[in-house]
């Protein structure tokens, strides 16, 4: 679900890119490129709130330092993220840009976090063998 999730992000954050940079003549490709983003996004939060499991980085592999430099990475991609949809709102310059970056940046952390993390088994107490 963790690669899905990234694929999502990974094509939203290119359909912004495609929507900002390349001029779109006919009001169907822009309705396509404007509202296929929002699509994906939609599909991202759905998938993250109703397929939420825990994670767990192995630090023995890994190190520790991944482990805080993972959430100093998300932490700044959702500051970018809410930063652009604050400045978007007010209709100032520059609110594309900042969520094109934190979107970007959230599928890295995304696709770092497919990659390194791994579900956490659930200890089920009435099964004899799990002891």
């Amino acid at each position: 679900m963790l690669v899905f999730r990234s694929i999502v992000l990974w094509l939203a954050f290119l359909f912004i890119l495609i929507s900002q940079f390349i001029v779109l003549d006919t009001i169907r490709l822009l309705l396509f490129y404007r509202l296929t983003p929002a699509i994906f996004l939609f599909i991202w939060v759905i998938t993250t709130l109703f397929f939420n499991k825990k994670l767990v980085v192995d630090t023995a592999i890994h190190g520790i330092k991944i482990l805080k430099w993972i959430k100093a990475f998300r932490l700044i991609s959702s500051a970018f993220i809410i930063i652009g949809a604050a400045i978007k709102v007010m209709r100032w310059d520059y609110g594309d840009i900042f969520l094109m970056i934190g979107i970007g940046s959230m599928a890295a952390y995304s696709s770092i976090l497919a990659y390194v993390a791994k579900t956490k088994q659930e200890h089920n107490p009435e099964i004899i063998d799990d002891l």
